[in-house]
């Protein structure tokens, strides 16, 4: 074979080579990019769902998280704003007023035959719900001024649709709690009973010293209660507010208003307490 030949030769395989080297490059690249752009139509999606929210059946419903920094978070709400008769969560202003109108609380009056104090009172009212211990503490005003000293109150925190006309919590007589008969009962809201829970926090601590901090709920380790207050009569149903502290220094206020009776509040406000320590 000649030189020229074999130059050729040369020339020709080794063009048809590199050639079919760029050619199988080209035709691989089509392929991994038409590969990796196609639809993926028979992937099924996975979706990330929120834990479910507890199924509560009370008419309003609050939960507010008060951070150590002072940060607050609303953690639950339902009907958190309706205007509802709240039965002895009342009794929570009450001792407002009586704190903070400075009574001498060693002060002794007669009470059921005996001679017993203002401390005494407010246990008996708040620990254990008396209407009658209520009524006399409340008296140690004129009654009208007192239950004027408990609406004000309220408006300065505005609490506007939070109104009282009794020191206790009882339901008018023969009336059902509407639109048009609630001015004759002690209502509110959900999330302003919590409003007013945080400032007696904030400003009469001492107040929830006098409640039931034994309740029976199945807490978190180092979560413990540091006050409550019950509720219920025909119109306002169980009613009941909750406060926890945990050993981070935050607070959780919760409020639960309408429960259909004085049990299912407690069933209602652990499944609520289950679902907040489990977000």
């Amino acid at each position: 074979m000649k030189l020229i030949d074999k130059i050729s030769l040369f020339i020709f395989i080794f063009f048809f080579f590199v050639g079919g080297v760029f050619w199988w490059q080209k035709k691989l690249e089509e392929f991994f990019f038409n590969f990796v752009t196609q639809p993926l139509k028979d992937i099924p999606k996975i979706e990330i769902k929120e834990k479910e929210k507890p199924q509560i059946k009370a008419d309003g419903v609050f939960s507010l998280l008060i951070l150590s920094s002072g940060k607050e978070k609303v953690l639950f709400k339902k009907n958190e704003k309706e205007i509802l008769p709240i039965a002895s969560l009342t009794k929570l202003m009450t001792a407002l007023v009586v704190f903070e109108e400075n009574l001498d609380l060693s002060q002794k009056i007669e009470f059921k035959g005996k001679k017993v104090s203002f401390k005494e009172l407010l246990e008996r009212m708040l620990y254990f719900s008396d209407n009658e211990a209520a009524e006399i503490l409340s008296k140690n005003f004129e009654k009208e001024k007192f239950i004027d000293k408990m609406n004000e109150v309220a408006k300065k925190l505005s609490l506007f649709n939070t109104h009282f006309s009794n020191p206790t919590g009882l339901d008018a007589e023969n009336l059902t709690f509407s639109s048009s008969t609630k001015e004759f009962f002690n209502y509110s809201t959900a999330k302003e009973i919590s409003i007013l829970a945080k400032y007696i926090l904030k400003e009469k601590p001492e107040i929830f010293e006098f409640t039931n901090k034994d309740l029976k709920f199945e807490l978190l380790p180092g979560q413990k209660i540091i006050g409550s207050k019950t509720g219920y009569t025909k119109e306002a149903g169980g009613c009941l507010l909750l406060i926890i502290s945990d050993e981070k220094g935050n607070y959780f206020i919760n409020v639960i208003l309408g429960a259909r009776d004085k049990y299912k509040r407690f069933e209602e406000m652990q499944k609520l307490i289950d679902w907040i320590n489990k977000k």
